[in-house]
């Protein structure tokens, strides 16, 4: 009991930034109450329709095969979204709680990576990148909708930590650990699946053959069931969703500004596939 003290006492301004980071996460979004839109109502009426028994889908009436909902980012955070709605029924308001602590589960896990990454004065480092991102006003915004980008974050940010973690002495706990945490990242949001090479990187250039294959296979495990559904429904090999390079390709071609823009090549594509 007296170490708890003791460390709570030692982390006072820890905890209190953490709190502030809680608070103003659940204040925006109780203050605001934004309703679903564009792509936070397709994640909506996806989760519905999973916890209604209706599947992994958007329109209930059309078949999966022919369904956008494969169109969107996941397919992990409409499972996560379908999970709250059936504990605390639909209602964002515990969606809103839920990604405001998974702010400051994020926050932490930043300092921490910024103490183990930096020797001399990582505190002091990890303080100010916590600081960054839990004020930060579109990371606040962007927690009080019904989006990806929080709960992606966090699954990101502690895939980091977990690499930082075992960085000088890894096992195959950390193997594993590293593997999943990246796994569900990538079933969040596909482009953090670059993260495989700085990984493979350290794994082959330190010779470290049995950790990389436990690393591998945890990643594998976690992928192949979304794999193995995706493939008996469109019967093509499909890791993850449909828009894999969707952005990149419509943000850049000749002339571009880098911005997303509705062009005829993805009228196109539209109706080719």
């Amino acid at each position: 009991m007296n170490n708890w003290k003791d460390k709570i006492k030692k982390e006072k301004l820890l905890i209190i930034v953490l709190f502030f980071v809680f608070l103003a996460s659940v204040s925006y979004a109780f203050y605001y109450k934004i309703k679903p839109q564009v792509d936070a109502a397709a994640y909506d009426k996806v989760a519905v329709n999973i916890t209604e028994g209706n599947g992994f889908r958007i329109d209930p009436s059309l078949p999966l095969d022919k369904d956008e909902a494969i169109m969107y980012n996941g397919p992990l955070y409409q499972y996560f979204l379908s999970g709250v709605y059936v504990v605390f029924g639909h209602h964002y308001e515990a969606v809103w709680i839920i990604q405001s602590l998974l702010r400051v589960l994020t926050a932490l896990l930043i300092f921490l990576t910024c103490s183990k990454i930096f020797k001399d004065d990582g505190r002091r480092i990890g303080f100010i990148a916590m600081l960054f991102f839990g004020f930060y006003p579109d990371l606040i915004e962007i927690n009080a909708m019904i989006m990806t980008e929080t709960l992606f974050i966090f699954l990101a940010v502690l895939t980091t930590y977990i690499f930082a973690r075992y960085y000088d002495n890894f096992n195959f706990k950390g193997s594993f650990f590293l593997g999943s945490s990246l796994a569900l990242a990538v079933l969040m949001r596909s482009s953090v699946s670059i993260f495989i090479l700085p990984f493979l990187f350290y794994f082959l250039t330190r010779k470290n053959y049995k950790y990389l294959a436990v690393f591998f296979l945890a990643f594998i495990v976690f992928m192949t069931p979304w794999t193995i559904r995706n493939y008996a429904v469109y019967h093509r090999f499909l890791p993850t969703m449909a828009n894999f390079g969707y952005n990149p390709w419509m943000g850049n071609f000749a002339g571009g500004d880098g911005e997303w823009r509705y062009r005829p090549e993805l009228a196109e594509a539209q109706k080719k596939y």
